[in-house]
């Protein structure tokens, strides 16, 4: 039997070679993005190998072996490869919807960092399998040549054999764990309750979760359905609460800017920004004069945190929800979404308001010129139309210069202050009550000389003279370019409205839709580039949310806030019911606290806490006490309750029902009847 054992492994040495190494590379690449290389549950990734590995044994050939091998070997290489890339520049596992974000998402990436781990690791195994393998087929040509035919065919019948009885357990044991993981929808509800992995990759493998996702997407796309009633009972359960600050901005004009990548370090010096420019609140305010004083009048959430990519920071801010399966400008964005602040205001209001957004950046990024449409805007204005407007506004003779430059064709990232000149009449009318939308661009990345910002640099340099010539600090002052072009945006929407006579009756919610990840500038700053750090994991996160309303005032409010709240936050201050079951958020000025389920990131965040499910926290903060992780806890199961609902609403595409779309319009009428009459 030794014998048997000892000559079968001779023969089939390429294959076991190629089993060993293939699962040396897995793993590898699981700790060069993990730092640990374990797999909790491989068997998906194994069937698939085992698969691979049985084909392989049934063929005599050492020439297809290598070919069969090296092939597999290296595509799974290269896809361990660029999924450690993306986790190290976006920090996102891959998921089935990233697809959709293909040409929008990648198609904007600066550069693209080597992980030399994960290559280096795969090109030495993947060349001594090569070499291996073709010295054993010279040996094995010599052997078969002296071979009889007896053992010939018995050699043939237990490859045949043996080959067949692996690919085929190979193959039911990738079918029964991809199933098995998929078969229950609400199971994904229960890990984010209870699974005790650190990570997507650390549960399935990279080339695990790749197999995963590809099924789940095509195959398991539906949850489990609850019924309608159900759903209604759910979503009709809570209306939202009062706050002190509930209808003081009744008829108030909303602009909503979303500021790419903005955070706190590009307008002043904090506490938690140790290596932010050292500059004195002086000169911050010279430098971001429009920043300074919006922040010096406005309600200042100095505990706000984002974590998610633009456009589902857009969606939330919007929409208030989001489903943990696809996204909604690619997935849903054809089915009925009443819920909506456009939508509810539209509801309310019939025709009397203007709703409009308007983005610098090109009409099909992010699907934004269909999927805006749905959210309830009457027109989604793109960097497209601008440009014919700039143009025909010259023809015309009402401007004797190009207002707005096309500076995207020319590598460069178009100008938001000269978005706000030209579209300014069309963002903020005299003469009807109106709800804008603003998107920039400028701060989006790109972070080094750019042509269009040399005059901010100039300015810069010209105060901050003590530089230290590191790389990092050039990263950061060419950001800070970017903030004062902003700033200048900032100064022309604020002048614009106190010149139309608006700003008294105008609410504007200004917000960093994330952390400046690109290029590591986040982690530079606030000196944070691990889990094994005494600072705040958390404060990663932390960006700038304020809310410039003279009905409000200034005040700070530190609690916990996030993305989730603004749309409450919004409908709050208009003197909006809204149904809170439908929104994971809650208005800034309550007393609840929300918690962050990032969609992108799959985990959660709360202030001082970063968890992967409730059950697995991936850092808490030194002060986190154990009432502070079992409040997080339950809010944390509050919102999953939500995220169940949510994913029944768009998965199903529930409102596109005519009886529950007329339903929630009723009652949304039902409860604001006091608002409208």
């Amino acid at each position: 039997m030794k014998n048997r054992i000892l000559a079968f492994i001779k023969t089939n040495l390429t294959v076991i070679l190629f089993v060993v190494f293939s699962v040396l590379i897995e793993m590898i690449s699981v700790y060069s993005i993990e730092k640990s290389p374990f797999i909790s549950y491989p068997w998906i990734w194994l069937g698939l190998l085992f698969l691979i590995a049985g084909i392989m044994l049934m063929i005599k050939s050492e020439l297809v072996r290598l070919i069969i091998g090296v092939s597999f070997m290296a595509v799974q290489s290269i896809i361990c490869m660029i999924m450690a890339v993306l986790f190290n520049m976006a920090g996102q596992y891959f998921d089935f919807g990233m697809l959709n974000l293909r040409n929008d998402a990648f198609g904007i990436l600066e550069n693209i960092p080597m992980d030399f781990v994960t290559f280096y690791t795969a090109l030495f195994f993947c060349l001594v399998f090569a070499i291996s393998t073709a010295r054993r087929r010279r040996k094995n040509v010599e052997q078969q040549a002296s071979e009889n035919t007896a053992e010939i065919k018995t050699k043939k019948r237990i490859r045949l054999i043996s080959g067949s009885a692996i690919a085929a357990a190979g193959l039911l044991v990738a079918v029964l764990s991809t199933y098995n993981v998929n078969k229950d929808q609400k199971s994904k509800y229960d890990d984010l309750r209870y699974s005790t992995d650190s990570s997507v990759y650390n549960a399935y493998g990279v080339s695990g979760n790749l197999i995963n996702e590809f099924a789940s997407g095509l195959i398991f796309t539906e949850n489990e359905v609850i019924a309608d009633s159900k759903v209604n009972d759910f979503i009709y359960a809570e209306v939202s609460e009062p706050t002190d600050c509930f209808g003081i901005s009744k008829d108030n004009n909303v602009v909503v800017v979303l500021v790419e990548s903005l955070e706190w370090f590009g307008m002043m010096k904090k506490d938690y920004l140790p290596n932010a420019l050292p500059l004195t609140d002086e000169q911050y305010a010279e430098l971001f004069p429009n920043l300074t004083a919006f922040e010096s009048s406005s309600v200042v959430m100095t505990d706000f945190h984002s974590k998610e990519k633009t456009d589902i920071s857009e969606t939330m801010s919007i929409l208030g929800s989001y489903p943990t399966h696809g996204y909604i400008n690619y997935d849903y964005y054809e089915g009925a979404i009443p819920q909506t602040i456009p939508n509810i205001l539209r509801s309310l209001y019939d025709d009397d308001i203007v709703i409009n957004s308007y983005h610098n950046g090109s009409k099909t990024f992010y699907n934004r010129d269909v999927a805006h449409v749905s959210y309830g805007f009457s027109h989604f204005m793109s960097s497209e139309e601008m440009y014919q407007l700039s143009d025909q506004m010259q023809k015309d003779g009402l401007a004797d210069h190009e207002i707005m430059h096309n500076y995207m064709g020319e590598g460069e990232r178009n100008l938001d202050s000269e978005m706000i000149e030209l579209c300014k009449d069309k963002m903020f009318p005299q003469d009807q009550r109106f709800f804008t939308y603003i998107t920039s661009i400028t701060m989006h990345g790109m972070y080094y000389e750019r042509k269009n910002l040399a005059d901010y640099k100039k300015k810069l340099l010209s105060i901050y003279t003590d530089r230290t010539g590191s790389d990092e600090e050039e990263l950061l002052i060419n950001y800070l370019c970017t903030v004062m072009e902003f700033d200048k945006a900032l100064g022309l929407l604020m002048d614009d409205l106190r010149e139309k006579g608006l700003l008294d009756h105008t609410t504007i919610v200004l917000f960093g839709d994330h952390n400046c990840y690109y290029q590591d500038l986040s982690n530079y700053v606030k000196n944070i580039y691990d889990y094994d750090t005494e600072m705040n994991y958390s404060d990663l996160y932390r960006v700038p949310l304020m809310i410039y309303d003279e009905h409000v005032g200034h005040k700070v409010i530190d609690k916990f806030t996030c993305t989730a709240d603004i749309a409450p936050t919004i409908l709050d201050l208009l003197g909006i019911k809204y149904y809170s079951n439908i929104y994971y958020g809650h208005s800034v000025f309550s007393e609840e606290e929300s918690v962050i389920y990032s969609r992108a990131y799959n985990f959660f965040v709360d202030d001082g806490i970063v968890a992967k499910s409730l059950s697995r926290p991936l850092f808490k903060a030194d002060n986190i006490t154990d009432e502070d992780w079992d409040d997080f806890r339950d809010r944390g199961n509050t919102l999953i309750d939500k995220l169940e609902y949510c994913d029944q609403i768009f998965t199903r595409d529930f409102f596109s029902d005519k009886a529950n779309y007329d339903m929630f319009l009723e009652k949304m009428k039902d409860i604001n009847s006091e608002l409208i009459q």
